[in-house]
């Protein structure tokens, strides 16, 4: 596939992705609805629409999870397809654990 580099980009990619839907959800759930009030009564636009996610957030909060579950899935697969050989290489050859089954070790990693 992929070189290594290539490949480690691909999964901090991954990592950020998950890390954005996590603190976009922490951050939605951390609003102040009383100053959200106060911003939208003094004429800010965007803290009355801040208002209707704080107030009904089970549409956006669905989303959010669905992106962090999806970007989860995608770096762990992505991971294990391309990371697991060489964990199994470092864990026989540099480790020393020859004796564990191969298909074992494939499994673990």
């Amino acid at each position: 596939m992929d070189s290594i580099p290539q490949q480690i980009l691909i999964q901090i990619i991954l990592i950020l992705l998950n890390a954005f839907f996590a603190g976009t959800e922490i951050a939605l759930l951390s609003l102040n609805s009383g100053k959200l009030r106060k911003m939208q009564e003094e004429g800010d636009k965007k803290a009355g629409k801040l208002l209707k996610l704080v107030e009904q957030p089970a549409a956006f909060l669905s989303t959010i999870q669905i992106g962090i579950t999806l970007a989860g899935f995608l770096g762990s697969a992505f991971a294990a397809e391309n990371f697991s050989g060489y964990i199994v290489d470092w864990v026989i050859n540099d480790l020393g654990f020859d004796a564990i089954p191969l298909k074992l070790l494939s499994t673990l990693s």
